[in-house]
């Protein structure tokens, strides 16, 4: 079962608040294969509702070692050193917004 984008709504003029976790967090071992990830996000908001938007991901290994499946799934290579962050923005009916981020690392040992 793949990890949904959700949200909840209310109202109010705040910008709103998100979560990001990904499982795993932490890659081992150091092997050079594509590892399955997942993100699960919760966005919330006093305001309305909220839409999530997966913004991308930024690495320091070259773009090929990792694939998008979908905005909660992905394959991360697991290379030594690799960082792999996976951003998120939250943006509510009055166009309040707020990102984060949650950085899967691959383990050296």
């Amino acid at each position: 079962v793949q990890p949904a984008l959700s949200a909840v709504t209310s109202t109010g003029t705040t910008p709103p608040t998100i979560t990001v976790t990904a499982s795993p967090a932490r890659i081992w071992p150091a092997n050079g294969k594509l590892i399955r990830v997942r993100t699960t996000v919760t966005a919330t908001d006093d305001g309305g509702p909220v839409t999530v938007t997966f913004n991308g991901i930024s690495t320091n290994r070259p773009a090929r070692d990792y694939v998008v499946l979908s905005d909660t799934s992905f394959r991360l290579r697991a290379a030594k050193w690799a960082r792999y962050t996976l951003t998120y923005t939250a943006t509510d009916a009055a166009g309040n917004s707020t990102t984060t981020s949650v950085t899967v690392r691959v383990a050296r040992r």
